[in-house]
C-alpha cells in the first residue's frame, strides 16, 4: 500500500528526503568513482607506454653509443689517413695514419691548419676545392692532388660531413701518399690528373701514326676538340713551312734512337700558324705488345715575341728605333769579314752640335722629339744594306757598305752637314742646330770595329775644333794624338780611382794689392801625378776630361784633396782657397750636396773656399748657373767669375749672377804697358766692378811694371809669378 505524503508524519517525511539525497550523492560518488576508475586505467596504460617507450630510448641509445664508440675507433683504426677539417682547413680530429703522414702529434695537430703542410699552389688549389663545394650543395665528393713542403705527393678526397647531423660544416678527408715507383690506383690517378692538367699539348697515337688520345692543352694549343683530333693523322696539323726531308729525318731517328725534339711551325684549326717546341718519343707497351708515340709540345708563339722585344731592346734604341751600338759592333764585323765589302766600309761619326742647350733650355722632351728627327732625316740620305746607329745622347753613326772611292763617303758627309743644319721645327719651337762628322775607311784607317769607331770619334773632335757644322777625315799622322788622349784619359781615371797617389795639388797665393807679404787666400792648381812621377797640367787634361764626362768625378777628387791639403797643412781659417768649378759639374743637381758633405768629412765648412766660374760657363745656362751660385753663396762661399772680358757676359747679366769678386783675364794684364786699348778697357771693366760693389783680382802679373800699374788702379787683389809661383805646401810668407 503506497502511503501518500500528507499520510506520512513530518518527521518521516524529512528522513525520506535525506534518503533521497543520501540516494543521489550515492549515485553521484558512484559515477565518480567509475571516472576516476577508468581514468586511473588510462594512466597506467600510459605508464606502461612510458616504461616501455623509456626502456626502447635506452637500448636505442645504447645502440647509437655502442655504434658511435665503433665509427670512432672505425675512424682512428682506419688503415687510411682520416682528417676532419672546418671549412678554413683547420683540423678537428685526425686517426693515427693521418698523425704519422703529417708527422706531427695528435695533440699539436688538433686546431693546426693542414694548408701549414702545403706548398702554395697545392694551398691555392685546398681552398678553391673547399669554396666550391660549399657554394654548390650538389657536389658531396671532390679530389685533388697535394703536395707537401717535403715534396711529398698526396690524393686528397674531399667528403661534405652532412649538416644535418654537425651544426658546422666539416669535411672529412682522406689522405693517400703517392709513390710514382709503385703502380696503384693513386698513382695512376696523378698519372692522368698530369696528363689533363699539363700546360704542354699531349698527343698518344698508335704504331701507324693514329692519334689515339689528346689531353685538354692540346686542344687549347691548336683548336681542334678532342673528338675532332681522335682518329686524325698528326699532319693535319702541318703548316707547309717544312719540306719533306725534314719530316723524312724526323721519322728516321725516331726509328733509329727512339726520340725527335726540335722546334716546328704548325697550324691551327683557324689556319694560324705558330712555332712550337716538340718533343716525340717511341714507347712500347710490353703487356700489350703495342708500340705507341708519344709528343708534348708548348706553343713558342709568346716566347718568340718577347725573344723580340728582348732583342730590340738589346740591339736597337728605344727612342729612335735605330739600331744601338751592339748591332752596330756586330754590322761592322760581319761587313769586314765578308770579302766583298771589307775595303768598301766608311764610318761616319755624327754630333749634333748645341744640342745640350735644347734639353737644358726646353726640357728632354723636347730634346727626344729633336733627336727623332735627326734620325729621320739621317736615315733618309743613306741607302738600302747601309745603317745609321744612335750610340749616344746626340751622337749617331753611319756606316756605308759600298764606298769605291773616298769621295762616296765625303758626298754623304756633306749632304749630312747640309740636311741636320735645316731648323727643327716642333709644335712649339724652332731650333737651328749642326753637326760635326768624323771620317774613317777601312780600306786606310783599320780592319775592326774598335780602329774605325776611334779613329772616326776623333776625327769628329777634330771637327768640333775647328767651328763645328762640318766634317773631317781622319788621317793617319792623328793616331800619335790619338795615343796621347788615351794615355791622357788613362791617368784622369787613375786620379779619380786613386787621388792620394795620382793628385797633386799645388797652392798660388793671392795678395792684397796694399800689402804683397802677406797672402790674403791662394787658388788651388791641380796637377796630375803619372806612376813615374811626372806632372801633367790642367791645360792637358781639363778639356779632355770634359769631353769624355769625367769632369765631374775629377772634380770632387781634386776638391777632396785640397780639403785634405787645408787639414793636413793646418791653414789659417782666415785664409780662404779657391777651387775652380768646371761647367760640367755644374750639371749635377747635387753638387752642393755632394760638396758641403765631402767638406764635413774634414770638418770644414763650404765658407772656407772660393769657387771659380768661367765667364763662358756662366752663359751656357744663365738660370740654373745663378740658382746654383746663390746656393753656394747661401752657405757663405765667395763666387769668383774667372776669365772676365774675354766672353760676351752683359752688364745685366752680371749684375743679376751672385758674384763676389771679378778675375781679370791674364791676357788683359800681359798687354799692360804695350797696349793703350787694353789698358782703357782694363780701367773700364775695374770701374764697373766698383759700380757694382765687386772686388777685383788680376792673374797673371808678371813684371813689376804690371804690378804698379794695376796697384794704381786700385786693383784689390793680385795673382802672379812676379808674387809668388803656386807651390806644393801653402806658402804663406
Amino acid at each position: 500500500m503506497r502511503l501518500n505524503k500528507e499520510d506520512v508524519p513530518e518527521v518521516c517525511q524529512h528522513l525520506l528526503r535525506d534518503i533521497e539525497a543520501y540516494q543521489d550523492e550515492n549515485a553521484r560518488l558512484l559515477d565518480q568513482h567509475i571516472t576516476l576508475e577508468h581514468q586511473f586505467n588510462l594512466l597506467e596504460q600510459q605508464l606502461t607506454e612510458i616504461e616501455a617507450e623509456a626502456q626502447d630510448n635506452l637500448q636505442s641509445n645504447q645502440k647509437t653509443l655502442d655504434s658511435n664508440n665503433q665509427y670512432e675507433q672505425m675512424f682512428l683504426q682506419s688503415p687510411i689517413a682520416l682528417v676532419e677539417v672546418d671549412e678554413n682547413g683547420l683540423i678537428i680530429a685526425a686517426n693515427q695514419m693521418a698523425v704519422e703522414l703529417l708527422q706531427k702529434k695528435s695533440l699539436i695537430l688538433k686546431n693546426t691548419n693542414i694548408r701549414t703542410f702545403l706548398v702554395a699552389k697545392s694551398r691555392v688549389n685546398f681552398i678553391k676545392t673547399i669554396q666550391s663545394m660549399i657554394s654548390d650543395l650538389n657536389v658531396k665528393r671532390n679530389q685533388q692532388v697535394l703536395t707537401f713542403k717535403d715534396g711529398r705527393l698526396v690524393d686528397a678526397q674531399f667528403q661534405i660531413i652532412d649538416s644535418a647531423v654537425i651544426q658546422n660544416t666539416t669535411i672529412l678527408m682522406s689522405l693517400n701518399l703517392i709513390d710514382l715507383n709503385v703502380p696503384s690506383p693513386h698513382s695512376y690517378r696523378l698519372f692522368s690528373v698530369m696528363f689533363e692538367q699539363s700546360n704542354e699539348g699531349v698527343i698518344i697515337t698508335d704504331r701507324d701514326g693514329t692519334i689515339v688520345n689528346v689531353n685538354h692543352a692540346f686542344c687549347e694549343i691548336t683548336g681542334y676538340s678532342q673528338i675532332e683530333a681522335i682518329g686524325q693523322n698528326p699532319k693535319l696539323l702541318h703548316s707547309g713551312y717544312h719540306n719533306e726531308a725534314f719530316y723524312k729525318k724526323m721519322w728516321q731517328q725516331l726509328l733509329d734512337i727512339g726520340w725527335w725534339s726540335g722546334e716546328i711551325w704548325n697550324k691551327r684549326k683557324n689556319g694560324e700558324i705558330y712555332p712550337e717546341w716538340l718533343s716525340i718519343y717511341r714507347v712500347y707497351d710490353e703487356q700489350l705488345a703495342h708500340t705507341y708515340y708519344i709528343a708534348n709540345f708548348s706553343d713558342l708563339t709568346q716566347r718568340k715575341h718577347h725573344q723580340q722585344q728582348l732583342d730590340r731592346l738589346a740591339f736597337y734604341d728605344a727612342l729612335t728605333g735605330l739600331p744601338n751600338r751592339t748591332r752596330l759592333h756586330n754590322f761592322i764585323e760581319d761587313k769586314l769579314a765578308s770579302a766583298k765589302s771589307a775595303d768598301k766600309v766608311a764610318v761616319l761619326f755624327l754630333d749634333l752640335d748645341k744640342f745640350k742647350d735644347v734639353n737644358d733650355q726646353y726640357g728632354h722632351p723636347e730634346g727626344d722629339r729633336v733627336l727623332r728627327e735627326a734620325a729621320q732625316r739621317i736615315l733618309s740620305r743613306i741607302r738600302e744594306g747601309d745603317m745609321a746607329c744612335r750610340v749616344g745622347g746626340d751622337e749617331f753613326v753611319v756606316v756605308l757598305t759600298r764606298i769605291h772611292k773616298p769621295d762616296d763617303a765625303i758626298t754623304v758627309a756633306k749632304d749630312m752637314v747640309e740636311v741636320l743644319s735645316k731648323a727643327f721645327v716642333t709644335e712649339h719651337n724652332r731650333h737651328r742646330l749642326s753637326v760635326s762628322i768624323g771620317l774613317s775607311f777601312s780600306s786606310k784607317h783599320g780592319k775592326n770595329f774598335s780602329d774605325l769607331m776611334r779613329r772616326a770619334d776623333s776625327a769628329m773632335y777634330k771637327a768640333k775644333h775647328l767651328g763645328r757644322n762640318r766634317f773631317q777625315v781622319f788621317q793617319l799622322e792623328d793616331d800619335d794624338q790619338l795615343n796621347h788622349i788615351a794615355t791622357v784619359i788613362a791617368h784622369i781615371w787613375r786620379a779619380i780611382d786613386r787621388p792620394l797617389q795620382a793628385i797633386e795639388m799645388h797652392y798660388q797665393p793671392v795678395y792684397s794689392a796694399e800689402n804683397t807679404l802677406c797672402p790674403r787666400h791662394f787658388e788651388a792648381l791641380v796637377r796630375i801625378k803619372t806612376e813615374d812621377d811626372q806632372l801633367i797640367f790642367p791645360g792637358d787634361f781639363i778639356e779632355l776630361a770634359e769631353q769624355h764626362g769625367l769632369m765631374d768625378e775629377l772634380g770632387m777628387a781634386i776638391f777632396e784633396a785640397v780639403c785634405r791639403d787645408i787639414v793636413k797643412h793646418r791653414l789659417d781659417s782666415a785664409l780662404r782657397v779657391a777651387v775652380n768649378l768646371s761647367q760640367q759639374q755644374f750639371y749635377n743637381g747635387n753638387l752642393i750636396e755632394h760638396l758641403e758633405l765631402k767638406a764635413k768629412e774634414f770638418q770644414l765648412d763650404l765658407s772656407r773656399f772660393q769657387f771659380e766660374v768661367t765667364e763662358t760657363a756662366t752663359m751656357e745656362n744663365i738660370h740654373s748657373m745663378r740658382k746654383l751660385l746663390e746656393g753656394l753663396k747661401n752657405k757663405q762661399a765667395d763666387i769668383l767669375l774667372d776669365d772676365f772680358g774675354t766672353g760676351y757676359a752683359s752688364l745685366s747679366i752680371l749684375k743679376n749672377l751672385p758674384v763676389n769678386i771679378l778675375k781679370i783675364d791674364q791676357s788683359f794684364v800681359n798687354d799692360i804697358g804695350c797696349s793703350v786699348e787694353v789698358e782703357t778697357l782694363i780701367t773700364a771693366i775695374i770701374a764697373m766692378a766698383k759700380a757694382l760693389g765687386l772686388e777685383l783680382v788680376a792673374e797673371g802679373v808678371e813684371t813689376e811694371a804690371q804690378l804698379k800699374w794695376l796697384t794704381a788702379q786700385k786693383v784689390d787683389y793680385l795673382q802672379g809669378y812676379f808674387l809668388a809661383k803656386p807651390q806644393l805646401p801653402f806658402k804663406l810668407t
